[in-house]
C-alpha cells in the first residue's frame, strides 16, 4: 500500500465531494440537536423523518465517493496508473471513516455528555453503535462497487431499506422483542460480512458478476433467516441465553383450590365466523423469590381422547405484568361441537423471558434519581389545563433499556396503581424509530383526576389529584435473566365449560 497515493486520493475526494460532506454533517448536527434536548421516548416529526434520511445520505455520500473510482467496467482507469488496488480502497476506507464514522462518535459522545452521562463509563456502549453504522456503511461501499451509476446504487438501496423495513414474520403472529433482536443480529452480521470480501474482490479482480451472484445470495440467506417462523427462534433464543438456575422451576398448569384466581373480562368479543373461543384459567409457578417471566404463545394443540391432535391458534393472556392467567383458543366450529363435553388435553408450548427483580426505588413526584443499572429515572407532572395533567415517570440510559415497572402507593390509603415504562406509547403517522441515537429512553403517563376513582384495581387507570403530594412511586426493573421453553398440559378439559363468546 503506498500511503502517498491513499493521501492523494482522499483530498480529491474531499475536495470534490465536499458540498455533500457539509449536507450531511448538518445533518447530523441537526439530529444531534433534537437528541440532546428530548426527554421524551418518542421525537418529533423532524427528528424522526432525519433517522431515516441521514442514513440514505451517508449511503449516498458512498456512492458518490466510490464511483469517483468505479471499480465496474472492463478496465477502470486507476488501474492504468501506478496505484494499486490496496491503496484505492483504503482511501475510501479513511474517507468513510473520517466523514461518517467519526462524526457519529462525536455526536454520540456530545448527546451522552449532555444527558446526565459520563461518556468514559460507556465506551463499549458507543462502539457497538458503530457496529451497527458498520452494518450501513459496510453493505454500502459493497453496493457501490457493483453499480455503474448513483442512479442504480439508490434504487437498489431504497430497494433494500424497504425490504429490512417489512416485519420479520406474518402479521397475525407476534414476535418476543428479543427474538426480533436476534434476526436483527443475524440479517446485519451476514449483510456486514458479506459485503467486505466482495469490496475487496470486486476492487482486486473487478468481476462484476461473480461479485453480484454472492450478494444476491447473501441477500436470501439473510432473507430466509428474517422470514423463518417465530418457532424456529424460540429454541435458538434458549440455547444462546440459557436461563439461570437461580430463577427456580416455573410451570404452567391448572389452578389449584387454594390458587385465587381473577376474574374473566374482556374475552366475550365476537371472533370470526365458524369460529369459537374458549378462556381456561391458568396459573404460573414455580419461580424463585425476586424472579419473573414473560410468556409467549408457541404453540398449542387440542389431544382427544382418541388419540387424534388438533393444532389451533391460541394466546397465553394476563391481565397483571406478563404472566399468563388465561390460555385463550379459538376453534373451528365443528371441532368445538365435536369435542366441547368430552375431556381433552391442551398442550402447549411457550417461549419465556426470564427477569431478575431487584428492590424497588422509591421516589416522589418532581424528584430525579439514579437507578443502580437501569440509569437516570424522573418523576413530574405535565399539561398547562388542569383537565390534562398527567403524571410523567421516565428513565432513560446509553444501556440497553430492560422491563421497567412502576408503582404509585397512596400510603392513607394502600391503593396502588400499576403500569410499565412504555406502555402510553402512541401511534403518530411519521418514523418514530431513533436507532442512531446513543440513549434509549421510554417514558409513560398517567392522567391525573379529580373525579371519583374507582375501587377495582384492573379498572384504576387515573390517580386521584388529592393523594399526589404524598403518593409514593416505586420503579423497578427487571433484568434479563435468560430464556426457556415451557412445555405444559391442561389435562381433563370439557370445553363447554370454558366457552366464551355467542
Amino acid at each position: 500500500m503506498n500511503f502517498r497515493f491513499v493521501w492523494h486520493i482522499f483530498r480529491k475526494d474531499t475536495r470534490r465531494l465536499w458540498w455533500m460532506i457539509v449536507l450531511t454533517l448538518a445533518l447530523l448536527a441537526r439530529l444531534a440537536h433534537f437528541d440532546f434536548w428530548r426527554d421524551v421516548a418518542t421525537p418529533n416529526t423532524e427528528e424522526g423523518w432525519l433517522n431515516i434520511l441521514l442514513p440514505l445520505a451517508w449511503s449516498f455520500l458512498i456512492a458518490l465517493v466510490i464511483l469517483e473510482d468505479p471499480a465496474v467496467g472492463e478496465a477502470p482507469f486507476w488501474a492504468t496508473v501506478p496505484c494499486r488496488w490496496p491503496s484505492l480502497l483504503a482511501a475510501k476506507a479513511v474517507f468513510v471513516a473520517a466523514f461518517i464514522h467519526i462524526p457519529y462518535f462525536v455526536a454520540c459522545i456530545f448527546i451522552v455528555q449532555a444527558r446526565g452521562f459520563t461518556p468514559a463509563d460507556y465506551l463499549a456502549v458507543l462502539f457497538a453503535k458503530q457496529l451497527t453504522l458498520l452494518a450501513l456503511t459496510l453493505p454500502a461501499v459493497a453496493l457501490a462497487t457493483l453499480v455503474g451509476s448513483v442512479t442504480q446504487f439508490m434504487i437498489v438501496a431504497i430497494a433494500l431499506a424497504a425490504a429490512v423495513g417489512a416485519p420479520s414474520i406474518p402479521s397475525g403472529l407476534v414476535d418476543s422483542p428479543a427474538a426480533h433482536r436476534l434476526r436483527e443480529i443475524f440479517l446485519l452480521s451476514i449483510t456486514t460480512v458479506a459485503a467486505l470480501p466482495i469490496a475487496i474482490a470486486q476492487y482486486r479482480r473487478n468481476r462484476a458478476s461473480a461479485a453480484r451472484a454472492a450478494g444476491i445470495v447473501a441477500i436470501l440467506i439473510a432473507a430466509g433467516i428474517w422470514w423463518l417462523p417465530r418457532g424456529q427462534f424460540d429454541g435458538l433464543e434458549a440455547m444462546l441465553s440459557p436461563a439461570s438456575p437461580a430463577i427456580g422451576q416455573p410451570s404452567i398448569h391448572l389452578p389449584g383450590p387454594n390458587e385465587p384466581h381473577e376474574a374473566r373480562q374482556g374475552f366475550d368479543l365476537g371472533g370470526s365466523s365458524g369460529s369459537i373461543r374458549a378462556a381456561i384459567p391458568l396459573t404460573v409457578s414455580g419461580f424463585a423469590a425476586g424472579y419473573s417471566g414473560h410468556f409467549i404463545q408457541s404453540g398449542v394443540r387440542l389431544e382427544a381422547p382418541g388419540g387424534q391432535s388438533f393444532p389451533l391458534s391460541g394466546a397465553l393472556h394476563g391481565y397483571s405484568l406478563d404472566i399468563p392467567t388465561w390460555q385463550l383458543l379459538t376453534l373451528d366450529k365443528k371441532i368445538f361441537d365435536q369435542l366441547k363435553d368430552s375431556p381433552i388435553n391442551v398442550v402447549g408450548v411457550a417461549n419465556a423471558t426470564y427477569y431478575r427483580q431487584p428492590e424497588a426505588a422509591w421516589t416522589s413526584v418532581d424528584k430525579h434519581i439514579t437507578i443502580t443499572g437501569l440509569g437516570k429515572c424522573f418523576v413530574e407532572i405535565v399539561g398547562d389545563m388542569p383537565n390534562d395533567q398527567e403524571l410523567k415517570v421516565g428513565c432513560e440510559s446509553p444501556n440497553r433499556m430492560p422491563v421497567v415497572r412502576v408503582r404509585l402507593l397512596d400510603p392513607a390509603t394502600n391503593r396502588d396503581w400499576r403500569q410499565t415504562l412504555g406502555s402510553s406509547a402512541m401511534v403518530l403517522d411519521y418514523p418514530t424509530a431513533t436507532w442512531l441515537s446513543p440513549v434509549q429512553r421510554r417514558v409513560t403517563y398517567i392522567p391525573i383526576t379529580d373525579e371519583e376513582h374507582p375501587t377495582q384495581n384492573l379498572l384504576r387507570w387515573q390517580v386521584p389529584r388529592e393523594i399526589i403530594p404524598n403518593v409514593g412511586i416505586a420503579i423497578t426493573p427487571e433484568f434479563p435473566a435468560g430464556r426457556g421453553i415451557v412445555h405444559y398440559q391442561l389435562s381433563g378439559i370439557e370445553l363447554s365449560k370454558y366457552r366464551v363468546g355467542p
